[in-house]
């Protein structure tokens, strides 16, 4: 799906009428909205899903261990990790 055409135009407004929808409940629009990016990842090339999964399990995992720590330098090790 190239950011050109009329099915991205399409997915585009969809899914901002549906996460627009769904602001009462920011778990439920966040998993929406990562699921529309995996769906947009998946239409270009199927395999990018699994990097973009990857990227959310270490991203998400960095967040909780920063939460953990006040130190400065470990913070900073967590990130540089």
């Amino acid at each position: 799906m190239a950011f050109n055409s009329l099915s991205y135009a399409i997915f585009l407004v969809v899914t901002l009428m549906v996460a627009w929808g769904l602001q009462r409940s920011n778990t439920l629009r966040l998993a929406f909205l990562v699921a529309a990016s995996l769906f947009f990842y998946m239409c270009s090339r199927p395999v990018w899903v699994l990097l973009l999964i990857g990227s959310l399990v270490v991203d998400y995992n960095a967040s909780l261990l920063l939460g953990r720590f006040d130190a400065p330098r470990v913070r900073k090790a967590i990130l540089g990790v």
